[in-house]
Formats: C-alpha cells, sequence, structure tokens
C-alpha cells in the first residue's frame, strides 16, 4: 500500500496556519456581528438621542459602554480580516470585496447615520464615537483590499511572462546554453531570433528567405513539410519519399490547407507562444501608464460622475425615506473634506481597478484567444 507523499514544511506550517484562521474566522465574526448589533441598537435607541438631556455620571456610563463596544467591534473587524485574507490569499476577489466594503464604511456609515439624526452630530459624543470606529474599519478593510489588487497584477504579469511556452517546446531538447541567449533576443524578435528555431531547416526556411517571421507567411521550420523536406536534401531518394509519407500520414500536407488552419496551426507552435508572451511583455508594460494618462485625463468627468451618483443616492433615499423632510440632513456634497477624499479613493480606486482588468483582458486576448 502506498504512503501519501509527504509535505513540505511551508506546506504544512500554511495549513496549520488556515486552520487556525479559520477558528479565528469563527470567533471574530460572531464577535464583529454582536459588537456592530449592540451598536445599532444603541444608536436607534431614545437614550442615545436623548443623551444630552440625561445626568452626567449617566452619560459617562453610556460613553464607556458604547467605547467598548466600539473596541471589541474594531479589534474583532481586524482579526476576520486577517483571517479572511490567510484562508484566501489566493483568491483574486477578495481584494475588490474588501476594498469596496472598506470604502462602504468610511463614506456610507456617515451618511446614513447623519440622514437619521440630522446634522446635529457633533455634540453627541456617542455618534461621533461610532462614527471614528466605522472609518477606523474601513481603513482595516480597505488597505488590505488595494494591496490584495495590487499583488493579483504583479501575479498576472509575472505568471504571463514566466509561464512555460508549450509541452512541444520541451520537446524540442533546447540546450540550457541556447534558452538562455534567447534572453538576449531583441524586443520585438523575429522567429529565427528565438531559441525555438530549429538551426536544421533555418537555411531553407522561407521565412528566413523572406525576412519575414513564419506566422506572418504562415510557413516555417515547425509545421511547413516542404520545408522539412528541402531541409533534408543531402538523404537519399527513397529515404525522402519514406519520410515525406510518413509526414502526410501524420499531418496534413501545407498545400492543402486552408488560411484558417494554417492560423490554427501557428497557435500550437512553440514559436508563436513565444511571441505572444514577447507581446505580452510589451503591452503589459504599456498598461500602467496608459491607464493612470487615461484616469488623469478624465478625472473631471470621474469627479462629476461621482458627484451624480451621490445625488442618485440622495434622491433614492429621500424617495424611500419615511420621514416628512424634503431633503438629507447630512448632505454628501455639502461635507468639503470628505467629498475630496472620496473624490481622490475614488480614482485611485478606479485607476488600480482599471489596471486589473485591463491585464485580464489583455492575458485572455494573447494567451487564449492567441490574438
Amino acid at each position: 500500500m502506498k504512503q501519501a507523499p509527504k509535505k513540505f514544511a511551508g506546506a504544512r506550517t500554511l495549513e496549520f496556519a488556515q486552520d487556525i484562521a479559520g477558528i479565528f474566522l469563527k470567533a471574530s465574526a460572531l464577535l464583529a456581528v454582536l459588537s456592530a448589533a449592540y451598536l445599532i441598537w444603541g444608536l436607534t435607541s431614545k437614550g442615545v438621542q436623548s443623551i444630552l438631556s440625561m445626568p452626567a455620571w449617566a452619560q459617562k456610563r453610556v460613553i464607556a459602554n458604547v467605547n467598548i463596544a466600539t473596541t471589541v467591534y474594531e479589534l474583532s473587524t481586524l482579526v476576520l480580516i486577517i483571517s479572511l485574507v490567510i484562508r484566501n490569499y489566493a483568491d483574486d476577489i477578495l481584494g475588490y470585496i474588501l476594498s469596496l466594503a472598506g470604502i462602504g464604511l468610511y463614506f456610507g456609515v456617515p451618511y446614513l447615520v447623519g440622514y437619521y439624526f440630522g446634522q446635529n452630530l457633533e455634540a453627541n459624543a456617542v455618534i461621533l464615537i461610532t462614527l471614528q470606529s466605522a472609518r477606523v474599519t474601513a481603513v482595516f478593510a480597505f488597505m488590505p483590499g488595494v494591496l490584495l489588487i495590487i499583488r493579483d497584477i504583479f501575479i498576472r504579469i509575472s505568471f504571463a511572462m514566466a509561464r512555460p511556452i508549450s509541452e512541444k517546446a520541451y520537446a524540442l531538447e533546447i540546450k540550457e546554453e541556447k534558452y538562455k541567449d534567447c534572453r538576449k533576443y531583441p524586443i520585438w524578435a523575429k522567429c529565427w531570433q528565438m531559441p525555438y528555431c530549429s538551426d536544421f531547416v533555418r537555411k531553407v526556411c522561407p521565412a528566413w528567405e523572406k525576412r519575414k517571421s513564419c506566422w506572418k507567411i504562415k510557413r516555417g521550420c515547425q509545421c511547413d513539410d516542404a520545408t522539412i523536406l528541402r531541409a533534408m536534401g543531402s538523404v537519399s531518394f527513397e529515404e525522402k519519399q519514406q519520410r515525406e509519407l510518413a509526414w502526410t500520414m501524420n499531418k496534413k500536407s501545407d498545400r492543402y490547407l486552408t488560411p484558417s488552419q494554417r492560423r490554427d496551426r501557428c497557435k500550437t507552435c512553440a514559436i508563436y507562444l513565444e511571441h505572444q508572451r514577447q507581446k505580452f511583455r510589451i503591452l503589459s508594460a504599456l498598461v500602467v501608464p496608459t491607464v493612470v494618462i487615461i484616469v488623469g485625463g478624465t478625472a473631471g468627468l470621474l469627479r462629476n460622475s461621482l458627484r451624480e451618483m451621490l445625488l442618485f443616492t440622495e434622491k433614492v433615499m429621500q424617495f424611500a425615506s419615511f420621514e416628512p423632510q424634503k431633503s438629507v440632513s447630512y448632505n454628501w456634497l455639502s461635507s468639503g473634506g470628505d467629498i475630496v477624499y472620496l473624490q481622490w479613493i475614488f480614482m485611485v480606486w478606479v485607476c488600480i481597478i482599471t489596471m486589473s482588468y485591463a491585464l485580464q483582458l489583455l492575458e485572455y486576448c494573447i494567451f487564449k484567444l492567441k490574438i
């Protein structure tokens, strides 16, 4: 009976950390929900709304309880986020969820609290403590989310540059010295400058003769039977006929292929796949400055879009409200400091998200569609 393969020390450590994180995840989630429920219950009760009319000793007691609840909420949320990152560090969607949750907590909670209590927030210490706690936990969620998104961008670029070309590339048995030399080829290399080009066929290859890459003329040293047979001109006529027959039986002859079939053949060629990886290396380096320039050039449009979204949100809240007032007490657009911060955070978030999805689209087009 075969024994199960032993795990590396790093894998065992990671598995142990994930098990511990799972325990902390459940406990911290429970504490976060209970403390948040306590704070919501306290804020909606009449006691907090009339705290200024309470005796001094009663105010101290309520504020002390709120301080304890917010501390538990902040610590449990921090542990919850750390546990989530450890348990799901490889999940690329976690960064987007955390960043959105951070933005929602930082700006959404003050909006809802201001809408519910009106403009007299500065005099109520309980509300101020709660708002501060919401923004602290928002930072706890937003910063890891942004770091995870940046990590996802970095991994996509690194993985695409270091991924193996194909199984066929390994079958070519390229020497290590020659593979190292391929790192020195030009930025936009021709097919004969890559390590997978066959020296045996290169002298008679039509791509070499025309000085055009094989993926442009759809013929080369790895796929064209006529070129292969030309390179075997030194063998006897009988042996050449045998090799031609074997080649034709295993692969449809080049002369009978349609342009579409030739393109499909290129998509499995090691040389063309190396060309695709080179293409991704160049284009991915242009994604970051291009996105920054586009976001910077459309900054005014993004700020106006954010303003329209906030106005639309206020209209929805007014429509859904049971209150008789016609305007929202806590207006986003009147809180100058907050709206400036929100605009900057919104533009940075749009920039990072756009980079991530642009790289995903680029990777899909180059390595999946083989464009």
